[in-house]
């Protein structure tokens, strides 16, 4: 968000397991790629071909011309959450498992954290 002043919002990231996710993303890969693409999740680096070993790269195209490169999806998957970790705002995150087994108790408290409450509460 280049001009977006970043305390006027309270951003709330869910964040599924990473395993999980990989499996998410190897049904629906929005918009990542991963070459080769033989199977998926990848868990290495490594590929076996029929002329040894060769790397699998993993590419998330934000634009047209944006486009980053990672080692892996577990290198995604941490770099992603790490932004928030260590972001210097304030923002909420949350288990997507928490989520789906709790969602009145969840929901109920990022409620609170915002100032809110439930209806019927």
């Amino acid at each position: 968000g280049e001009g977006v002043v970043q305390t006027d919002g309270l951003p709330i990231v869910i964040a599924k397991d990473p395993y999980t996710w990989m499996n998410s993303m190897c049904r629906h890969k929005y918009q990542t790629y991963w070459v080769p693409g033989d199977h998926c999740p990848s868990l290495v680096k490594w590929e076996r071909s029929m002329g040894g070993l060769i790397p699998v790269n993993y590419f998330v195209r934000w634009s047209q011309t944006d486009i980053l490169t990672y080692e892996s999806f577990v290198t995604f998957w941490n770099e992603w959450h790490t932004q928030y970790i260590d972001a210097d705002f304030p923002r909420l995150i949350i288990r997507y498992e928490d989520l789906l087994y709790h969602a009145d108790e969840v929901v109920t408290k990022i409620c609170k954290c915002g100032g809110g409450k439930m209806f019927g509460n």
